[in-house]
């Protein structure tokens, strides 16, 4: 039996695509290829059309001599044309520039917004983030970020991050100080 939303969706079904690998460009340079099992478009009725990827999504960005820099997966992604914002769902797993490793359940992204923009790529799920030398961050609020994903804020944190602070002639003194402080705790 299908649903009466499956059933609008079939009516709605404008292109149906399987097995995509897809070059992209931006401003006349190939910076992006995307890989999906299926890409389907739909143009609701009275509604924003937009385009689905229900079976595994995948994007990778190139530098300027085609080394991929950055991934994006999802095991679903959708694309609102008018709006310019994409929803990646299910195992999003996204690897910036700087080799940062961020894990979620769901993530926006904000075609529109500046590349600088603090809120151009978001979620309000737990976050898992791994760092180039394996160090993880686990992160209950979700966070807000820049489209390059290098300035990340995050909300409800639920560890303890340490920081040290180094400066001048004093800066070993300010260690030891610091790891004294810690024995003590």
């Amino acid at each position: 039996m299908v649903s009466p939303d499956e059933e609008h969706r079939e009516r709605w079904l404008v292109t149906h695509t399987e097995n995509v690998s897809s070059l992209i460009s931006d401003s006349g340079v190939t910076r992006y290829r995307l890989n999906a099992k299926v890409w389907n478009t739909y143009q609701p009725e009275k509604q924003e059309s937009y385009w689905h990827f229900p079976e595994k999504f995948h994007l990778e960005n190139f530098d300027s001599l085609f080394n991929v820099v950055a991934t994006v997966d999802a095991d679903t992604a959708f694309y609102y044309e008018k709006r310019e914002i994409w929803r990646l769902a299910k195992n999003v797993r996204i690897r910036n520039l700087d080799g940062v490793l961020f894990e979620t359940e769901e993530l926006y992204w904000d075609q529109r917004a500046r590349p600088e923009a603090p809120d151009a790529i978001q979620t309000a799920k737990p976050v898992r983030v791994v760092l180039p030398n394996g160090d993880e961050q686990h992160h209950a609020g979700g966070f807000k970020s820049d489209r390059y994903m290098q300035l990340p804020r995050f909300y409800n944190t639920k560890e303890t991050i340490t920081f040290i602070e180094k400066t001048g002639t004093n800066s070993r003194q300010q260690d030891d100080s610091l790891q004294e402080r810690q024995k003590s705790d």
